[in-house]
């Protein structure tokens, strides 16, 4: 392991590397965030983003970093992608190459730490990262990284600090307490992301607000009918465009985003 790994893995204290080792957290993981048709439909949803953006991905490299246990990169593999999943997590890698082997996709799965990735510049065709970059140690760093191995793209997510969301820092100490294995994200101005991705030589070509309500909410009621209907009226009147969460930006290389303008 290089010195930039061991930089940060000296902290094993922090939960990124704590909590998804363990069997609650890893065997629980997609039940808890993509199970039932409510679950499926928030997946969904961000594979047609990347997707969109993308374009054909057929024989595309793609970096999945933060990948868990294969939310991702098992779609774009079934798209034709030549996928490396990295994750610092060897059991939801575990779970990610089982599925992996019984869907006959090839996927490459790598313990890897995302403040330091062992890739040349400009490995892949599209670095992409969910629900990762709230949970790191040093988000600017993972963004430096996921930039330099990107050709073309980078698509990250995260919780903004504007709607309910943006509650999260005051809640997770109330939480903490009962429920030693929470995740205490932050949360983040899309400008600042913005800002990030801009020092690296990236611009935000697209932007992706999914829903206002809680996930939570939406996951309890397990309504299609009810999640499509309520969002459907907030976006109607604008809280989509300024409270939506998570949000998903699709960022391009510079000089490709000035071609392509």
């Amino acid at each position: 392991m290089s010195n930039e790994h061991e930089r940060y893995r000296r902290d094993a204290g922090h939960y990124s590397y704590t909590v998804y080792e363990t069997d609650a957290a890893t065997r629980g993981f997609d039940s808890a965030r993509f199970n039932g048709t409510v679950g499926r439909f928030f997946q969904q949803h961000q594979e047609r983003f990347i997707l969109d953006h993308l374009g054909d991905v057929t024989g595309m490299r793609i970096l999945d970093l933060g990948a868990g246990t294969g939310r991702l990169s098992l779609p774009m593999a079934r798209h034709g992608a030549r996928v490396t999943a990295a994750d610092a997590s060897d059991k939801m890698l575990a779970i990610l190459r089982e599925k992996a082997w019984l869907q006959g996709l090839p996927v490459t799965a790598s313990r890897i730490d995302a403040h330091a990735l062992p890739f040349p510049d400009t490995a892949f065709e599209a670095a992409v990262s969910l629900r990762m970059i709230m949970h790191v140690v040093d988000w600017h760093r993972v963004i430096a990284e996921l930039c330099r191995v990107a050709k073309t793209h980078v698509i990250v997510d995260f919780p903004p600090r504007s709607g309910f969301a943006g509650l999260a820092p005051m809640i997770h100490p109330m939480i903490r307490p009962f429920n030693p294995h929470h995740q205490p994200y932050r949360v983040f101005r899309i400008d600042d992301i913005g800002k990030e991705l801009a020092a690296n030589g990236f611009v935000i070509a697209s932007v992706d607000r999914h829903v206002v309500l809680p996930f939570g909410l939406h996951r309890s009621m397990n309504s299609i009918a009810f999640t499509r209907k309520i969002e459907s009226v907030l976006d109607r009147i604008g809280l989509r465009r300024v409270m939506g969460a998570p949000v998903t930006v699709c960022a391009q290389r510079k000089d490709l985003a000035s071609c392509a303008s």
